[in-house]
């Protein structure tokens, strides 16, 4: 709420902007709490069928379908608000959500395993996906149709300004034309579909294609494996909530991976490694636009190159060094748009004549994933006496930074950073037969470590929150085996 206020000042803040005033013309206080109400259905189906794992050829294929349903209700109430101001149906409400999301996904897929050698195994597979998701319902602010005053000053764009009417237009539209009756019960009217021979449809995203995977395992001996992957794999494109908006497409993650598992010195030494490069086809990015709704755009192509290894020591009797690191190095490969651009140019204007321009060049780093990742742990576990087992143990895990999101809703506002952490935990124990108890400390030295950073609105820029990890913690655990 403080970052609406400040955001708008210049009409008295928060309230008067928003038009947060009683039956009679008093201005009452616009914290709003949420109340939600969410249901959920799901239905999973498989048939596989598979050939003797132990056979030189070997085959699985099947059929899968799924079906996730969702009736979402967000009602956020201001106590005492005008009649005329409120969702109609909703008193003392200034928003409402409520809306009905179906995905449907549909899959055939096989994979065949051959044994050139006893050491060489080719494999590959193929997958055929299609999905099926739609979208209908209510989503935003009331609005009194014989305005002023209109609730809240901006809201032209979205809630009951938005809804359908018998002629195919809008209430925004004002075209004398009767409100067309609301697909979900409970709802004032529809805002969230498409108008079609008199009545309004869900939003849908549909679309299908293949996928693959081809995969090289060649066993050195009994303790030593390298393989080469090449695999490509999607995301289903979906729906977004803000009428005006069109559907998000797919996006596709193609994986080229050459890596090792092996065991050394009788197994005292374990080693696995592995360098991938990935493509990440028209990404899919998420913001907050306006009115705070969460966009989802395809973006440009990305590629992502990495390395990943972890190395397990066991030096002597009981005693166990463990340790795992990696590096990512994932950059967009085109710029990124103010407004979708399929030429990535950003010279193409926005849907209402908007000038372009570029929100994160070429080269720009992906968002969330930092570029180092370490982690190591050393336990060592001895014996007590006959009956009773001990072990102490002690970790260190180290982040680089990283930044929070590729864009913001206004490109001038400085992405929020998550600065990089070391965390330092230790523990000892005893076991003795199926009892157990660990004195622990975690994060030792009270680092405040953060794992990721959001905006509560679009107009928060300026004020960032960021999720930390737990703070130093001194615990006793207790277990007992049964």
């Amino acid at each position: 709420m403080r970052a609406y206020d400040n955001a708008y000042a210049s009409y008295g803040g928060l309230a008067g902007f928003f038009y947060f005033y009683d039956n009679a013309g008093k201005m009452i206080s616009s914290i709003q709490p949420i109340i939600g109400d969410y249901g959920y259905r799901k239905l999973s189906q498989e048939l596989r069928i598979a050939s003797p794992a132990t056979d030189r050829l070997r085959f699985v294929g099947g059929l899968f379908y799924q079906r996730q349903w969702n009736l979402d209700t967000e009602v956020l109430p201001a106590k005492g608000l005008a009649d005329a101001l409120s969702v109609p149906g909703y008193p003392n409400a200034v928003w409402l959500t409520k809306v009905r999301r179906i995905d449907r996904d549909y899959a055939a897929f096989g994979e065949a395993s051959f044994d050139l050698t006893p050491a060489l195994t080719l494999t590959g597979g193929l997958r055929y996906y299609k999905y099926d998701n739609s979208l209908t319902g209510f989503v935003g602010y009331g609005r009194n149709p014989n305005g002023p005053p209109y609730n809240p000053a901006g809201s032209s764009r979205t809630g009951v300004a938005g809804c359908y009417t018998s002629d195919g237009k809008t209430v925004r539209d004002r075209t004398g034309a009767s409100l067309l009756l609301p697909v979900i019960s409970g709802s004032p009217c529809t805002n969230v579909g498409i108008f079609s021979n008199g009545q309004v449809l869900p939003k849908s995203a549909t679309g299908d294609g293949f996928i693959h995977r081809l995969n090289a395992t060649w066993k050195l001996d009994a303790d030593k494996m390298v393989y080469a992957t090449w695999s490509r794999g999607f995301r289903p494109g979906g729906i977004n909530r803000r009428a005006s908006l069109p559907p998000y497409a797919a996006d596709y993650l193609v994986n080229y991976e050459l890596g090792a598992k092996t065991k050394w010195a009788g197994g005292a030494i374990r080693w696995n490694a592995a360098i991938f490069r990935q493509d990440w086809q028209d990404f899919q990015y998420s913001f907050l636009g306006q009115n705070g709704f969460t966009e989802i755009h395809n973006g440009p192509d990305a590629r992502i190159d990495g390395v990943e290894t972890d190395l397990t020591l066991v030096p002597a009797p009981g005693f166990t060094i463990a340790a795992t690191a990696a590096y990512l190095d994932g950059k967009i490969r085109s710029n990124l748009c103010a407004f979708d651009d399929p030429t990535f140019t950003c010279r193409q204007a926005g849907p209402n004549g908007q000038t372009n321009s570029v929100v994160a060049p070429a080269g720009t780093r992906l968002p969330v994933t930092s570029r180092y990742k370490l982690n190591s742990t050393a336990r060592y576990e001895f014996p007590l006496d006959a009956k009773i087992g001990a072990h102490v143990q002690a970790s260190v895990t180290y982040q680089s930074e990283a930044t929070s999101v590729l864009r913001l809703a206004d490109p001038k506002d400085p992405v929020p950073i998550i600065k990089p952490y070391t965390l330092f935990d230790t523990a000892v124990g005893i076991l003795r037969g199926p009892i157990s108890a660990e004195l622990f400390v975690s994060n030792i030295f009270d680092v405040k470590a953060p794992v990721t950073a959001y905006l509560q609105c679009g107009k928060c820029t300026f004020r960032p929150y960021y999720m930390i990890l737990p703070p130093r913690t001194i615990g006793l655990r207790v277990g007992y085996a049964f």
